[in-house]
């Protein structure tokens, strides 16, 4: 399987966010693929970029996963491709940055480790970017929720078990502290 999980180009355009006040949150509604961070230095780019990938011994299939760019401030439509946006103002300090891996175990015999979530922490709130699980290219932003509530382990189980409760679906998540 390719990667699912940040490099460490991507982490340290993370460990850069720390300290630094995080002026909004610019998306569409859904939020489909894209989703810009405002600093007042920079822009920060978040992504959610699928492939095709050959899951375990199944066909091909489209897998999701995050990718962080950062970029000059600018024309923010540009970016979104004249899609109508949403902004989130936020004016607040980062005091800390976690990753949230799903580690995804099916039937003792493949195993599924990705990115679900980046977890902004400022002096105020919590910024949660999520996804759902990695075949989806959809994002979704969330204020002060514990991601248990966020992404629900029953939840992603039963997707992953569809109508085959014959299989047998486990998940460890961990959240790393990056800032």
């Amino acid at each position: 399987m390719e990667r699912q999980e940040f490099i460490i180009k991507e982490v340290d355009v993370l460990k850069d966010l720390k300290g630094k006040v995080l002026n909004k949150i610019v998306y569409t509604d859904p939020v489909f693929a894209k989703m810009l961070l405002n600093f007042s230095e920079y822009n920060i780019i978040i992504n959610n970029n699928v492939h095709e990938e050959t899951f375990t011994d199944l066909e091909e299939e489209l897998i999701s996963y995050f990718t962080i760019d950062k970029i000059n401030s600018g024309n923010d439509s540009d970016i979104f491709n004249g899609e109508k946006q949403y902004t989130l103002d936020i004016n607040e300090r980062i005091t800390s940055i976690e990753v949230v891996n799903d580690l995804i175990n099916i039937d003792d015999k493949y195993e599924v480790s990705y990115d679900s979530a980046i977890i902004l922490i400022t002096d105020k709130h919590q910024y949660t970017v999520s996804r759902d699980w990695f075949f989806m290219e959809t994002m979704e932003i969330s204020v002060d929720k514990d991601i248990d509530d966020i992404l629900k382990k029953e939840t992603i189980i039963e997707q992953y078990k569809g109508d085959n409760n014959s299989i047998n679906v486990s998940i460890n998540r961990s959240i790393n502290k990056i800032a």
